[in-house]
């Protein structure tokens, strides 16, 4: 089998990552030989490796990759991330996290005499409630007469979006759609309120910041008498933005979807019922990821971590999300998806960074609870397309019919003509029976909807 290189890699002269069955690889190239052993020989590595802070490398011989370029200094095989996600997907607290790992990882490496070359955001993944920072090649020899030179990106990719969420600037995690590079930090200091000039994080970060940009992006010549930054400046300006990102705060607002499963639709023998079905059937499958869709306060995602080694819990409502980070339930990654309008591929030739239905196909069961009847009369989705999408995603399938007479459907039918006389459960199982094959169906008490646990075809 030949190696295949992960498409965003040109970006890195110093290596490339590449994939060998189904096993993920870091090749370093000789020309970062020195600095690559002189980094390992400094004691970075393992010191945040210990901690759990930077991504495992196992050492592999080179000749087991005859396919790849002979310029190799190492392979390394790279620890599994389950589920590799973006930040436009994440919540205003894990970038927070991913921001401060970030910082805390420069402070450790100057102390050992070496400086982040890059602050990518996409330098961070996140298993379950844990991020990993994992781009080793991202070291460089630390000099101290030479300013971060990673501070402006770190200003764009981090600083930017929380501030701007901070400040209540909606969607502000879009942005990472249409600057690959993070938000400019002149948008950032338009878009930011008056106020936040009175803001010490604010104005030094980012108007000041983006005052000094625009003002020498004509220079043609940089004079290094004009950069001199000590080491003391430079740890003076991570504990800045490390305590002022600590005290930022979201000020998104609190969801009507909160208290679901206690307010809306169930009866106490309705949803014991429903937590039976699904705990039932994932005790039968296991396996290696499961995606919950529509996950709300992750009743179900919880049942299902229980089982499978990692948990995708998504939810459009970022808000509904928190109570299930809160949990900190080890394997349950929490992902804002909107299903209507989920992740494209984007970046270089829309192959540098994948969509979210291409990352999230294959898993081995996905959930789908309470959720049909917000796609199909929410958002005029009919059956058929539904149910050749949940096929795409996953081999197995429990999923919930909500049929017209419940209250939510009501309730979604009250600001709009009812045009929908193929939402039946006949229609529905019609257009699924195309694509899986019924395993179970079970109407919960005390109510009419029925949940399914089918199979593709």
């Amino acid at each position: 089998m030949s190696s295949i290189i992960d498409p965003g890699s040109f970006r890195d002269r110093d290596g490339f990552v590449f994939f060998k069955e189904d096993k993920c690889y870091r090749a370093i190239r000789k020309c970062f030989a020195k600095t690559w052993d002189e980094f390992l020989a400094s004691g970075v590595y393992a010191q945040l490796h210990d901690e759990g802070k930077l991504v495992a490398l196992k050492e592999c011989s080179t000749d087991l990759f005859p396919d790849l370029k002979t310029d190799l200094h190492k392979v390394y095989e790279v620890e599994t991330i389950p589920f590799i996600s973006y930040p436009g997907e994440w919540s205003f607290s894990q970038l927070k996290k991913a921001a401060l790992l970030t910082l805390y990882i420069q402070k450790k490496a100057v102390d050992k005499g070496f400086c982040l070359k890059d602050a990518s955001v996409y330098n961070l993944q996140f298993i379950g409630n844990r991020v990993l920072f994992i781009d080793s090649l991202s070291f460089d020899p630390y000099h101290e007469t030479e300013p971060w030179q990673a501070y402006g990106q770190f200003c764009r990719h981090f600083l930017a979006p929380l501030l701007l969420e901070a400040y209540g600037v909606p969607e502000s995690h879009g942005f990472f759609l249409n600057h690959m590079d993070g938000v400019p930090l002149e948008l950032c200091a338009r878009l930011l309120p008056w106020k936040s000039k009175f803001d010490l994080l604010a104005y030094t970060h980012i108007h000041l910041h983006a005052r000094m940009e625009k003002k020498h992006a004509g220079d043609r010549e940089l004079k290094q008498e004009n950069f001199q930054y000590s080491k003391k400046k430079l740890l003076s300006l991570l504990e800045h933005l490390e305590m002022g990102i600590k005290d930022l705060k979201s000020t998104g607002k609190t969801s009507n979807w909160t208290d679901y499963y206690d307010s809306f639709s169930y009866s106490k023998e309705g949803f014991e019922a429903k937590q039976v079905f699904v705990k039932r059937h994932c005790e039968t499958l296991k396996g290696r990821l499961c995606l919950d869709l529509g996950a709300n306060s992750g009743v179900f995602s919880f049942i299902a971590a229980e089982h499978f080694q990692q948990v995708l819990a998504c939810d459009s409502d970022a808000s509904v999300l928190q109570s299930i980070r809160l949990q900190k339930k080890p394997n349950v990654l929490t992902l804002k998806v909107d299903l209507n309008n989920p992740l494209p591929a984007y970046g270089w030739h829309s192959k540098e960074r994948q969509s979210f239905i291409e990352r999230a196909k294959g898993n081995d069961l996905t959930l789908a609870l309470a959720l049909v009847h917000h796609l199909c009369i929410g958002n005029n989705l009919p059956f058929d397309l539904l149910a050749r999408f949940f096929s795409d995603l996953s081999k197995h399938l429990i999923i919930e019919f909500v049929p017209k007479e419940d209250e939510q459907v009501k309730k979604l039918l009250v600001s709009r003509k009812d045009v929908f006389s193929d939402y039946t459960q006949a229609h529905f199982e019609k257009a699924f029976l195309n694509h899986y094959e019924k395993l179970d169906e079970q109407t919960l008490p005390g109510s009419a909807r029925v949940l399914y646990f089918f199979r593709r075809k």
